[in-house]
């Protein structure tokens, strides 16, 4: 486990290779487990919608789950002072009430160039 993070009623830890586990409190859908599974889970439990990212942090609030993915250097574009990266999204769990949308998954959270929030898909 390289991260712990724990909420009012749920936790969430990092694995060593980036996959995400959450235990806990799952009602409003703050544990991203999906609608089907927003009971309590009384054991870490892998969140299968984000096996394909690697998280890289991850924080527990009193009502929803956060995750920010770990940012790669693919190479540049010919230039020096540009490097091309993947990776490096934030995603969102949580109840309506608090992010304005239900999101019993987790959520991407797109930020434009000058740091507002696009939009959560």
């Amino acid at each position: 486990v390289t991260k712990v993070s724990c909420g009012a009623c749920h936790t969430a830890c990092i694995g060593r290779s980036g996959e995400l586990y959450v235990w806990g409190g799952g009602d409003g859908g703050r544990l991203g487990l999906g609608r089907d599974r927003m009971a309590t889970q009384y054991t870490p439990t892998l969140v299968d919608s984000l096996r394909h990212e690697r998280a890289r942090n991850v924080s527990c609030g009193t009502s929803t789950t956060l995750v920010l993915t770990v940012t790669d250097n693919v190479g540049t574009n010919g230039r020096r002072s540009v490097k091309r990266v993947k990776g490096g999204r934030l995603y969102v769990a949580g109840p309506k009430n608090v992010l304005g949308a239900p999101f019993p998954s987790f959520g991407e959270i797109v930020i434009n160039h000058i740091g507002v929030i696009k939009h959560i898909s």
